[in-house]
């Protein structure tokens, strides 16, 4: 099977999930983050490291294709399974 993932840049930190590649699994210190493709969307699971089989995930989110598309139109809402974005917190800074 061919990588699941792609380098986009030469920094290394940027990757594209293959279009034949429905999911991947990237390890943040102790915490197993699970990236799904689906036909409408995408959906990412966390789990503990090692304890991946469990249900349920410790936390988990999803998004639309038609929601990232450059006409649609959103507001400043809330995201995925209800869970609403702490603007306070380092790293969850939304871009304009």
């Amino acid at each position: 099977m061919k990588e699941a993932l792609s380098l986009d840049t030469p920094e290394g930190v940027d990757y594209t999930l293959h279009p034949e590649a429905t999911s991947c699994w990237i390890t943040v210190d102790n915490i197993s983050v699970y990236i799904v493709r689906t036909d409408e969307g995408v959906v990412v699971d966390l789990y503990p490291k090692g304890r991946e089989a469990e249900d349920p995930a410790l936390a988990g989110t999803y998004a639309f294709f038609t929601e990232a598309e450059d006409d649609y139109e959103h507001e400043d809402r809330d995201v995925g399974r209800g869970q609403e974005i702490n603007r306070d917190l380092p790293g969850t800074q939304l871009s304009d």
